[in-house]
């Protein structure tokens, strides 16, 4: 089983409620969701999930920017038209 913790907590019944779980189902998992945690509250997570022996992550999403507008050079930009009837196929390079 796998559990998201999101905001302090934000699971119902909060964190008593992810203290009964984890002691009574078998939980492989809990990943927190929250961009920020009050230090207290992650400790207490950490404490607990060590105490249950059960894996605690934290989930990032970040963007990696490809082309930073300011250094890039003006170029024409270019239209493409298509009929509906045609499909534009572009192939993709890992």
């Amino acid at each position: 089983m796998l559990l998201t913790v999101g905001a302090p907590f934000a699971l119902l019944g909060g964190y008593a409620a992810l203290t009964v779980l984890l002691n009574a189902k078998p939980v492989d998992s809990v990943i927190v969701s929250a961009r920020r945690m009050a230090p207290e509250h992650l400790n207490n997570l950490e404490v607990l999930c060590t105490n249950c022996q059960v894996m605690l992550s934290r989930l990032q999403i970040a963007l990696q920017p490809i082309v930073d507008a300011q250094e890039a050079r003006p170029a024409p930009c270019v239209v493409l038209h298509q009929a509906k009837s045609q499909r534009l196929r572009v192939p993709f390079e890992p």
